[in-house]
């Protein structure tokens, strides 16, 4: 009876020994695999600006990885690890591919702003000039604090501190 109990014990310390070091065996490839997940998102430094929403669903199934190292379950973490590195590693081309578009857009969009822009400057100060000889200035806005960003702006701070108008 004595040798049975000493033999079943053995036979559960065996087996628990096996399982931690199974366990350990799994362990580092499974830091290893956070460890590369986190490099390819900070690889990508322009996701937060350009694709804000692809880069939280990684980090979400980023934390969720960790959620389950941290849960000791390396093999999950092992069998997720490769589809979550792939995406945060798509992170860097998509980033740049959206960034691409907006300076194209842009681009586009300059020349439009650019002959439109002397039309609208010169509307405001004709605006302004009006505003500065009328008798009563609509309420709320105070002329001279307007002169004086007006020389401030046209470069001559001199007579923005003096409070001199145009």
């Amino acid at each position: 009876m004595m040798h049975l109990k000493n033999r079943t014990f053995a036979f559960v310390a065996t087996a628990a020994a096996l399982l931690l070091a199974a366990c350990a065996n799994q362990m580092e490839p499974a830091k290893q695999a956070i460890a590369n997940i986190e490099s390819a998102i900070a690889a990508a430094a322009d996701a937060p600006k350009y694709i804000p929403d692809q880069l939280a669903a990684v980090q979400t199934k980023l934390a969720d990885l960790k959620t389950a190292f941290d849960s000791k379950d390396y093999a999950g973490v092992l069998a997720k690890a490769p589809a979550v590195l792939s995406e945060a590693q798509g992170l860097l081309g998509a980033a740049m591919l959206k960034k691409e578009a907006m300076v194209k857009a842009a681009t586009a969009e300059w020349p439009t702003l650019s002959a439109a822009l002397p039309g609208l400057m010169a509307t405001v100060k004709k605006r302004a000039d009006a505003l500065g000889k009328s008798a009563h200035p609509p309420a709320g806005v105070d002329v001279g604090i307007g002169r004086a960003t007006w020389w401030v702006r046209s470069g001559d701070p001199r007579r923005a501190h003096r409070g001199e108008g145009a």
